[in-house]
């Protein structure tokens, strides 16, 4: 062990390989929040990450405040980030995310008393590494598709079952029990099951904040949008496209979150456009990003009709702490992931919106996953959109919910009532941290 610290210790130094803020997603926000709950324990951290190292259009725009925030967040955190590989390609193209976070971590590991990697690629495989070579304990947290997904794979499964060999593997429900197994057969009882936690109402998001200033929102967003990989001329469309005014005064249907087929984007633009062709009134306000190809998909389905576009404003990720603000600013979100090839996936997009107080409409898949799915009431504390491939019957559901806002309302209402009777989520009372605290390996 490093120094003078044992593991157990109240002053331990850890190392955390893995994603921060402005890199979008849950795992990046969750990472972010294990972080500061250690840090808040007073222990010594080092987060290393390649965050900003991703394009424009997988990371979040940060306003001056935002900026501020971050860093404020990260106040005596030692955070190391490995930037772009711009000039340092070979071939065939890769960046060497491993390798260079390996080398980016070598002198923070020598020193430390426990290692963390969240997410298996690369974070997961840089951790590995080095607290094999300088003898350190090792954590491993998975999320939904590296372990769901990846370690499917016959080669990186093989990869795996090498290099964690000696680590510590923290599962959280019972089918990555049975992945994990596969990857340290000869000894289970590296295996850290956690059991599936209470519903919480998701850290920042137990209390209503003020609604976005969507003027804001654009003026600061611009910048970002015009980085986006795609075609200068749909880039310039887009930014004409937010360019409009936004009536506040109609009802405004949000969603949050990658673009891609399995998210049901595409499914819910053709479902918008049917309203919109009828006169139906409203905005559409999406904050999200991705794969340039599935974002070029997305605003040319947009620009293509001419009554939609009209009604609607495509902005990037913005900050997971703006996210409670964005949902503040709409009637209702829509949620609608349908046919997820990762089976473990438990998005906690539900919990959030509920927990705000708008209306959710969540697709029949998602809501049958929320451990509160027995007390989910269609059209009563939230709009069941069944399955959004069902362009006609996901266009009725939102028909209904933006033609009465009074009832919109009431619906939104009783949803956040009923995640008002579950605790906030607060980061030193992170899941992972408790474990860790209650095996002995925190302080």
């Amino acid at each position: 062990m490093a120094g003078e610290t044992a593991l157990g210790g109240s002053k331990m130094r850890v190392v955390i390989f893995g994603k921060c803020p402005p890199l979008e997603g849950g795992v990046s926000s969750r990472t972010f929040r294990f972080v500061r709950g250690l840090a808040a324990l007073g222990h010594k951290v080092t987060y290393i990450t390649n965050a900003r190292a991703a394009g424009a259009s997988f990371q979040a725009a940060l306003d001056e405040e935002d900026a501020r925030y971050l860093a404020d967040a990260l106040e005596g955190v030692e955070l190391i980030e490995i930037g772009k590989a711009e000039g340092m390609l070979h071939i065939p193209y890769s960046p060497a995310f491993e390798t260079r976070l390996i080398g980016a971590g070598v002198a923070a590991v020598k020193q430390a008393d426990l290692v963390v990697g969240w997410y298996y690629q690369p974070y997961g495989v840089a951790a590995a590494i080095l607290a094999e070579r300088f003898g350190k304990p090792c954590f491993l947290v998975h999320a939904g598709s590296d372990i769901g997904k990846l370690a499917l794979s016959r080669e990186l499964q093989a990869a795996y079952q090498s290099l964690f060999a000696n680590a510590w593997l923290i599962t959280v429900r019972p089918v990555a029990d049975l992945i994990a197994k596969r990857i340290v057969p000869s000894d289970p009882q590296r295996i850290m099951v956690l059991s599936p936690a209470a519903a919480t109402r998701p850290y920042l998001f137990a209390t209503r904040p003020q609604p976005l200033d969507i003027e804001h929102l654009r003026r600061y967003t611009r910048p970002h949008l015009d980085q986006w990989e795609i075609a200068p001329d749909r880039r310039q469309r887009l930014l004409d496209l937010n360019s409009k005014n936004f009536d506040s005064a109609i009802p405004t249907l949000g969603i949050y979150g990658k673009i891609g087929e399995v998210k049901g984007n595409h499914n819910l633009v053709q479902a918008l456009k049917l309203l919109a062709d009828k006169g139906k009134r409203f905005n559409f306000v999406m904050c999200g990003g991705g794969q340039p190809r599935q974002i070029t998909a997305f605003v040319d389905a947009l620009l293509a009709s001419e009554t939609l576009s009209a009604r609607s404003w495509l902005f990037p990720f913005i900050a997971p702490w703006r996210v409670p603000a964005f949902i503040a600013t709409c009637d209702a979100i829509a949620f609608l992931e349908r046919d997820f090839p990762v089976a473990i996936h438990m998005p906690t997009v539900p919990r959030e919106v509920l927990s705000i107080g708008a209306a959710l409409i969540c697709s029949g898949e998602i809501a049958g996953k929320q451990s509160f799915r027995t007390k989910l009431s269609d059209r009563k504390n939230f709009i069941d959109a069944g399955d959004p491939k069902n362009v006609e019957a996901l266009s009725n559901a939102i028909d209904f919910a933006l033609s009465d806002r009074a009832r919109l309302r009431d619906i939104a209402s009783a949803g956040q009532q009923l995640m008002s009777a579950y605790p906030e989520a607060v980061p030193s009372q992170d899941p992972i941290i408790l474990a860790l605290r209650e095996r002995g390996f925190l302080a």
